[in-house]
């Protein structure tokens, strides 16, 4: 109700409620012009970002993918500090970089509509990690991407979001990595860095749950086995990681 007082402005679609993928592709479908940003309901951009793309992507117009800096805010509106994106300031697309490094928050993103619709959009099959997927098969068929100087996104904190289901997130993130390690199998070196995300995300659940809960007291050994059950509902191959991996020792930067 709110948004068809603006229609003078914008375009209001509507559909049955089939998921962020849908949502987001019945957008890209009608989209007409040159860019896009996705824009969630819980985030919002700062007032000049959008006018600092346009001009990184006038200044860069080899690059595909525009992102800046972002900071977080709670319901209470308790800001974090500026979190500087470290994306490169010159359009490139450093494998490694791309693979094995946080991206940018996705609101901060802007990217060329022919360079989404080369992809098709959104994989609909994914219900978390969206943004991440449609990032990095932009970036993998033989795309660029540049930091934008000036201008920011926030990420409000919502109880409800999917960010805070970690075990959900988890598991999105399994199946984007082997989505892409089939698609790119004759990649030698996308698969490697695929594994070595692969490896370091496992880490990361690892530090967060289990590894406070290694010693023989009874309480940890239940909360271990209750953390382990939850995990391999999501990440079959994750006891073989405990076995073979022994994340203990790992010096591998989580991701």
């Amino acid at each position: 109700n709110i948004i068809k007082k603006y229609t003078k402005h914008v375009t209001l679609l509507t559909q049955e409620n089939k998921g962020v993928s849908a949502a987001r592709n019945l957008g890209i479908k009608h989209c007409s012009g040159d860019y896009i940003i996705f824009l969630d309901s819980d985030d919002f951009i700062s007032d000049d970002l959008v006018a600092c793309h346009v001009a990184a992507a006038k200044k860069w117009p080899q690059a595909a993918i525009f992102c800046s800096d972002s900071l977080s805010i709670d319901d209470n509106g308790v800001q974090t500090e500026l979190s500087v994106c470290e994306w490169p300031k010159i359009p490139e697309c450093p494998l490694e970089f791309i693979l094995l490094r946080p991206g940018p928050f996705p609101a901060s993103e802007m990217y060329k509509a022919i360079a989404v619709k080369a992809q098709n959009g959104c994989d609909e099959t994914l219900k978390a990690n969206v943004d991440v997927d449609l990032r990095l098969r932009i970036l993998l068929n033989g795309n660029q991407m540049v930091k934008t100087n000036g201008g920011f996104a926030v990420y409000r904190r919502v109880d409800n979001s999917i960010t805070r289901q970690p075990f959900t997130i988890h598991k999105y993130a399994m199946i984007l990595i082997n989505k892409l390690s089939n698609q790119f199998q004759s990649d030698s070196m996308t698969v490697s860095l695929l594994n070595e995300r692969k490896l370091r995300i496992r880490v990361r659940l690892w530090n967060a749950f289990f590894c406070h809960h290694t010693s023989l007291y009874p309480l940890s050994m239940v909360k271990f086995c209750y953390y382990l059950i939850k995990v391999t509902t999501v990440d079959s191959g994750y006891f073989k990681f405990i076995l073979f991996s022994k994340p203990w020792k790992l010096t591998h930067k989580p991701f």
